[in-house]
């Protein structure tokens, strides 16, 4: 059972990091092409997938 948690966490790590890496990408993009509409969807889309990762790390729990 403690074998199945840490393979579970080394996940999440994995998933917090690439998302992180995903982000920074998408915003030195859009500061290339300046375009506002952009900066609203990708907050909005983040706003959403981090919460989605919240939800299923408490689910894990």
């Amino acid at each position: 059972m403690k074998n199945d948690k840490k393979v579970l966490y080394f996940y999440m790590i994995l998933v917090s990091i690439g998302t992180i890496l995903i982000a920074l990408g998408i915003i030195g993009y859009l500061v290339k092409l300046n375009e506002p509409k952009g900066y609203l969807m990708i907050f909005f889309g983040f706003l959403l997938t981090i919460n989605y990762i919240n939800y299923i790390e408490k689910k894990l729990e």
